[in-house]
């Protein structure tokens, strides 16, 4: 009966420990702003790796980038790969690989006053050594289930830096998942993005989006606009009389069959 009582207890302590960190199809978006435009980030978990004879998760971030135009419609002007994360977890902490070694990204078990060598020295800006330091802890409710979160500032002169809320099961909540670049000179204007958590989901963990937005919705804008911004022209061909439709016109030419100008909404007659 004793032996019976021990196996029932260790299985409820088991099943009470939260999952860390991701599950395959995790799908993370960050929104993002600069100077001259904005959009989003999208990180992918799209499989499994080996490095250094460690399985972990291969993430693979895209920065989708749109502008505004004269008229001030969005315009998409396109994506870029950004470097390709790699991450796994063990016991409460998540590593990601960094300068050909891995690195503590979180540690969900620490403690306020704790903080950890996130791996990176730039030596730009009066920058050196980059460390995350824990503030505070807690517990948050996400999708009917309790996760706990630290909340990190970035320690004087670091190069890089993690600051916000880090929630287990998918990361930064009010910051970029992974250290972003900081200046540590005071007498230098750096223009970096400001990054905000968007919205995350994995196979086991439904969609969670702080926005009443599609996590996307920046790219069906775009293509309302292409929509709206496409003229009407008929009937073509035409005996001599033709009707355009167009939000924004600026100058009409008509040209016939011959490449012959027949018409220009800007000469007089």
């Amino acid at each position: 009966m004793k032996n019976f009582t021990l196996i029932l207890l260790l299985f409820i302590t088991v099943n009470l420990q939260s999952q860390i960190w991701i599950d395959h199809g995790a799908v993370w978006h960050y929104n993002y702003s600069e100077l001259f435009g904005g959009g989003f980030i999208k990180i992918t978990y799209t499989e499994d790796t080996l490095i250094n004879g460690q399985q972990c998760q291969k993430l693979i971030p895209i920065k989708y980038m749109f502008t505004l135009d004269q008229y001030s419609n969005i315009v998409f002007l396109g994506t870029i790969n950004l470097p390709t994360e790699y991450t796994y977890s063990s016991g409460d902490t998540v590593f990601y690989y960094k300068n050909n070694q891995f690195y503590t990204l979180y540690n969900f078990g620490a403690q306020p006053g704790d903080s950890w060598n996130l791996g990176v020295d730039t030596n730009q800006f009066l920058c050196t050594d980059s460390y995350a330091h824990v503030d505070s802890i807690g517990t948050i409710n996400f999708n009917s289930s309790v996760y706990r979160w630290i909340s990190l500032s970035n320690i004087n002169n670091s190069s890089v830096g993690l600051s916000g809320k880090i929630v287990e099961r998918f990361g930064a909540f009010q910051s970029y998942l992974f250290p972003v670049e900081n200046n540590c000179d005071s007498t230098i204007a750096v223009e970096f993005d400001m990054i905000s958590f968007s919205c995350y989901e994995d196979s086991t963990f439904s969609l969670y989006n702080v926005s009443s937005n599609d996590c996307e919705y920046l790219l069906s804008i775009n293509d309302n606009n292409n929509q709206k911004s496409n003229p009407l022209i008929y009937p073509n061909p035409t005996t001599g009389i033709i009707e355009v439709h167009y939000n924004n016109i600026i100058s009409i030419e008509v040209y016939n069959s011959i490449g012959n100008k027949v018409f220009d909404n800007k000469t007089k007659n």
